[in-house]
């Protein structure tokens, strides 16, 4: 297991607001899933819902 910790910032109309971010993942292999590719997919899924 691996536990990848990111920050995210979001811009609305309200503003600006920046929060840590951590995800749990099964894939531990950094050349097959790099942590910055997992966390881009994991935040491009939920802003597509």
């Amino acid at each position: 297991m691996n536990a990848l910790r990111s920050q995210i910032h979001l811009t609305t109309a309200a503003g600006t607001r920046t929060g840590n971010y951590r995800l749990i993942t099964i894939l531990i292999s950094p050349d097959t899933h790099p942590a910055a590719e997992l966390v881009r997919l994991h935040r491009q899924r939920w802003e597509s819902n």
